[in-house]
């Protein structure tokens, strides 16, 4: 076997030019490269030198970038945790603003429950009687004066005179009530305001008040009203500015003169709303323009072309309608703010292209950054929807709270006006009102609430040395009321008629029924007991009787006090005595040794 030099071809091949102890055998035919293991060390140790050069080369290529993607990745993540800590308090703070919005919700309906029940249990004190006659003096009582515009207001929180007669007649006037040729509120508060407007000195004055026999309540009224310069214009403008020399003369004669009017007003209430249905008023404007012009041919003239009526009443002409005010607000806040909100949520959906997209081909980790960019742009459109799903509630939930807020002002007037519609010291109408209220059933001795209330409004309405029939003050009128309900039996006082007398008096026409129980009998007429002797078997005549009395109150009026200093009641007991005994002997026997007189009056016995 013979040993050959390594040729250079080979020394490439093995991967170096100069490999020494390096011999080639060939065994059969076959050449093999034999070498010994301190040359297999050189070369792997050679071979993990060139391994190591070439992974720190890259390691300091690769090593920058690595350290500023991880700088990159931490900052982003700082500021995503930044952001969703913000947004914790963010939603946080609108979780808790709905839950405010919620409770106040419930608050609201709460109070609006409330005052319904409040209103409720008011309204349910009163008879439906009681009710149309207080609301017909209470009426007359805003009224007295035309509805008045007090412009120089200017603090809101003072109310003016024409809001508490707003309050009056949407409380106690049905909305489409029927004025009389005309429909609805509306057409009462123009009238009202044309009177006072287009007149001068309006004073409308109540003079008697009359129950009719379907329920209605009819009132005598003086309507006084002055005739000027702007009357002419607006209700007789055919008077203004004529050629015609007669129609001058009408208008000189008119204007200045004071024109008082008789007339009649017709109230009548829905059962079943409490509130006023129908209303006609009516006055006699004839009577006092024929006293100023002299004939009914003048009078006709005048009338003709005028825009009011002989009675008193408004002509629907075209020129009267154009002088209506209305004013019209625009609440559409929404609509207008929806474009901008819209357009803004487009400009903040918009991203411009960034740097790190321009160089995405250079960059290994643009596709990264790309996908970052449209997750947080998809997050953003959703936030945006949202937020505004949960604008769009908090609005919603606003809009309601201030409209229950608005329905609790309702509530709020309309309660007050039932609660102080009977003002007890106001005039001698609320007062005799206010008496046939508290005591059309006699004296509440049982109900401490009532027998207290009645208390309350004697020492309120009443002087102190009031006078009552044959007593003074308001101890003999508890005492008088007291014995009619221990002595009788359902007692009943109702109010037929209520009229004006001298000097400011007041004179009620009245209806009182009674029962005669064997208490009547043993202590109004003892004389009639079973056990007496000549009684003629009248009191089994009088046991068990419903007595039904007309009668009359009659009201003086303290103006210096502002309250009632007399009250004098009597009620016709001997006409439906006559009816029951038969005979003027046996009333008189009834009466002879009661100590109840044919007047209802208490005799000095009683006490």
């Amino acid at each position: 076997m013979s040993s050959s030099i390594p040729s250079n071809r080979e020394g490439r091949a093995g991967g170096s030019s100069l490999v020494p102890n390096r011999r080639t055998q060939s065994v059969d035919g076959i050449s093999r490269t034999n070498s010994s293991p301190r040359d297999e060390q050189d070369v792997h140790d050679v071979s993990a030198t060139n391994s190591v050069t070439r992974h720190t080369e890259s390691s300091t290529q690769e090593t920058p970038i690595a350290a500023t993607i991880q700088v990159l990745i931490a900052e982003k993540e700082r500021i995503r945790a930044l952001r969703r800590e913000r947004q914790i308090r963010y939603r946080k703070k609108k979780h808790d603003y709905m839950l405010s919005l919620e409770d106040e919700t419930k608050t609201l309906r709460e109070e609006i429950k409330n005052l319904q029940q409040q209103r409720k249990s008011l309204c349910a004190i009163l008879p439906t009687n009681s009710n149309v006659w207080s609301v017909v003096v209470e009426y007359f009582r805003l009224f007295q004066h035309g509805f008045h515009v007090n412009a120089q207001v200017s603090v809101p929180s003072v109310p003016s005179w024409s809001d508490a007669q707003l309050d009056f007649i949407r409380t106690t006037i049905s909305p489409n009530v029927s004025f009389n040729s005309e429909q609805g509120v509306e057409a009462l508060i123009r009238s009202w305001q044309d009177l006072s407007q287009w007149f001068e000195d309006v004073h409308v004055e109540l003079e008697e008040l009359d129950k009719s026999v379907d329920g209605s309540v009819i009132a005598a009224t003086r309507t006084s009203v002055t005739i000027t310069e702007h009357t002419l214009r607006y209700v007789f403008p055919h008077l203004c500015g004529s050629s015609n020399a007669r129609q001058a003369r009408y208008g000189r004669q008119l204007v200045g003169q004071r024109i008082i009017m008789p007339g009649l007003t017709r109230f009548k209430l829905d059962a079943s709303t409490q509130r006023v249905s129908t209303l006609t008023a009516q006055s006699d404007m004839l009577t006092p323009m024929l006293e100023v012009l002299g004939s009914l041919e003048d009078v006709s003239n005048v009338f003709e072309l005028s825009r009011i009526s002989l009675d008193f009443q408004w002509r629907p002409v075209d020129g009267l309608l154009s002088l209506k005010r209305k004013r019209e607000v625009s609440m559409n806040f929404s609509s207008s703010m929806t474009p901008s909100s819209v357009s803004h949520a487009g400009n903040e959906t918009h991203t411009p292209r960034t740097d790190t997209e321009s160089v995405k081909s250079e960059n290994q980790y643009g596709d990264v950054v790309a996908e970052e960019i449209y997750q947080r742009e998809l997050r953003r459109a959703r936030q945006i929807r949202y937020r505004k799903k949960q604008d769009d509630h908090m609005k919603s939930v606003e809009v309601g709270n201030e409209l229950l807020r608005e329905e609790i002002k309702t509530l709020e007037r309309r309660k007050r006006c039932v609660s102080t519609i009977y003002p007890v010291q106001e005039n001698i109408w609320n007062v005799a009102l206010e008496y046939f209220r508290v005591f059309r059933n006699g004296l509440q001795t049982r109900a401490q609430t009532s027998s207290g209330n009645q208390f309350e409004f004697l020492r309120a309405a009443m002087t102190s040395d009031a006078i009552f029939n044959t007593g003074r003050g308001s101890e003999a009128m508890i005492r008088s009321w007291k014995c009619i309900s221990l002595w009788f039996q359902d007692v009943e006082l109702e109010l037929e008629e209520m009229k004006k007398g001298p000097w400011g008096s007041l004179v009620a026409t009245t209806t009182m029924r009674i029962t005669i129980t064997e208490r009547t009998v043993r202590n109004v007429f003892p004389h009639l007991c079973r056990t007496s002797e000549n009684n003629d078997g009248l009191a089994d005549i009088l046991l068990g009787q419903r007595i039904v009395m007309r009668g009359f109150t009659h009201f003086e009026w303290d103006a210096a006090q502002r309250r009632v200093s007399s009250v004098i009641a009597e009620s016709d007991l001997l006409t439906p005595m006559l009816h029951l005994v038969g005979s003027v002997e046996k009333v008189s026997r009834v009466f002879d040794k009661s100590i109840i007189s044919a007047a209802f009056q208490w005799r000095l016995t009683a006490n």
